[in-house]
């Protein structure tokens, strides 16, 4: 795992910058994905934390998955 290319993805992600725009930038920079691509992997069935729950972590099996 290369930390450099850790911290730019995560400063860009808070900024606003999407995945996409953010991998188009670094292939843009020379980087191929697969050098790049597991930094953008995330389980398929995490969802983030929600305000209507307290902020707090929502797990579901499927993807249709809504905050309680």
């Amino acid at each position: 795992m290369n930390q450099e290319l850790q911290n730019y993805i995560n400063e860009e992600k808070n900024i606003g910058t999407d995945d996409e725009a953010i991998k188009q930038k670094l292939r843009d920079s020379g980087w191929e994905d697969k050098m790049f691509n597991e930094y953008f992997i995330t389980p398929t069935n995490q969802q983030e934390p929600h305000a209507e729950n307290g902020g707090e972590w929502t797990y579901s099996l499927n993807t249709d998955a809504r905050c309680k």
